[in-house]
């Protein structure tokens, strides 16, 4: 309802701030004391022409302010929300429309700039204007669904119960929507987390692996280097060379004088001892290095295996990872997002079958409200051609036509437009 309205330099009104109260407000007054410029103003306020012709002399703009209680006002509150514009706690919707000689035209709602637009949006719904020359809600075919749905107190429950439903197979219309648009980027975000999992899996990379192949390549590529060093020790340990003995001689001889030395002095049997196991851990030496003469040799084609390999490596490292592990890591993620994706698609699916449930569900509602508003239809309608024949209308004809449509909307599957012949 309209509480106030404030007008500032509006035509004859330096200023001027109305107060109205619940129920009916009349307005009364001589011709000329301003009653129209006052109706005028809220139009303006609403949405309405507004020109400079309505602007005082001698001033420089003209200001409305209509202040409204929108606390029972569903629709109003709806368009509020589509606008982002939020409403005083106790309801209080306030519009300010000031209008400057220079056509300059400002606009708010609650504080919120808006459009000329969004304010005609807000006029309709907020105040229905009856004069003369002005249409009226019942000329707007529109508001003939709600005219008749108010009829019916238990048919304003069941629409209710149908918008919850049809809320749901909206959001549910919506999802799915959004998924069609990104089918084709899951798909090719898929196909191409196959190709890099495959790529990753064929590889059948070792987490240690880099390491142990760096070592082996380092290896046979200084064999030639390893094999002469490990040749020069065997001959030292072993047997000598043109200016000393070999180092094994050598520490039998220590050991022998040690053994002697023992015999009168058993004090020294503790380094006997430590000198036999250097002995025997010498002679092992050269088995060792004997042996790894013996088996080692230069394999070029091993060698050529192990650097494609670290090539591999390599390349796997430049698109997934400085590391193997890091790599393994990045195939481990993939596999899972490719899980998530594939689940993708079983939630479309389960989003399918609810949004054909639901629909189904919406039909049988819409289809017993088109019973009820056909019902309602012939009862409202009988009841006012009665009034207007009471009226002097003895010929005329009311019919409130309900038709239903193949497509569901938010007040179910029906059209209503409303008939009338006067005589």
């Amino acid at each position: 309802m309209l509480r106030s309205l404030g007008v500032t330099n509006f035509a004859l009104i330096e200023k001027a701030n109305i107060e109205f109260i619940a129920g009916l407000n009349i307005l009364t007054g001589e011709t000329g004391a301003g009653k129209s410029i006052l109706i005028d103003a809220l139009n303006t306020a609403l949405g309405g022409r507004a020109s400079t012709d309505y602007i005082r002399e001698d001033c420089d703009y003209f200001q409305v302010e209509a202040l409204f209680d929108i606390s029972a006002l569903e629709p109003v509150q709806k368009i509020a929300e589509q606008q982002d514009i939020i409403p005083e706690e106790d309801g209080t919707l306030i519009i300010s429309r000031r209008f400057n000689a220079s056509g300059k035209n400002v606009i708010r709602i609650n504080g919120c700039h808006v459009t000329l637009s969004v304010l005609k949006l807000f006029g309709q719904s907020l105040v229905d204007m009856h004069g003369q020359h002005e249409n009226q809600a019942l000329l707007r075919p529109e508001t003939h669904l709600g005219l008749l749905d108010s009829f019916d107190k238990e048919m304003i429950v069941e629409i209710e119960q149908y918008r919850k439903h049809y809320r749901k197979w909206q959001d549910i219309n919506r999802q799915l929507e959004h998924s069609e648009e990104k089918a084709r980027e899951r798909v090719q975000r898929l196909d191409m987390l196959n190709w890099q999992t495959n790529e990753i899996a064929a590889a059948e990379l070792q987490p240690d692996e880099e390491t142990e192949l760096e070592n082996q390549i380092r290896v046979l590529t200084n064999i030639e280097k390893i094999s002469k060093s490990i040749s020069k020790a065997h001959i030292l340990l072993d047997e000598g060379n043109d200016e000393t003995e070999s180092v094994l001689k050598l520490v039998a001889d220590v050991k022998r004088e040690l053994d002697n030395a023992v015999r009168y002095d058993q004090s020294l049997e503790n380094q006997l001892n430590m000198l036999t196991d250097i002995l025997y851990q010498l002679k092992e030496l050269s088995i060792d290095l004997g042996g790894y003469m013996d088996a080692v040799e230069y394999n070029p084609r091993q060698l050529a295996h192990l650097n494609e390999r670290m090539d591999l490596i390599y390349k796997l490292r430049k698109k997934y990872g400085t590391t193997i592990a890091e790599i393994l890591s990045y195939y481990e993620q993939s596999i899972q997002e490719i899980a998530d994706l594939n689940a993708s698609d079983d939630h479309i699916a389960g989003l399918n079958e609810e949004q054909k449930l639901l629909k189904e569900k919406l039909f049988v509602l819409a289809d017993r409200i088109d019973s009820k508003r056909r019902i309602a239809a012939k009862l409202l309608g009988d009841a006012i051609c009665s009034h207007l024949q009471k009226l002097g209308m003895p010929n005329c004809q009311f019919a409130i036509e309900v038709i239903a449509v193949n497509h569901l909307n938010v007040s179910g599957r029906n059209e209503v437009s409303i008939l009338f012949s006067a005589n």
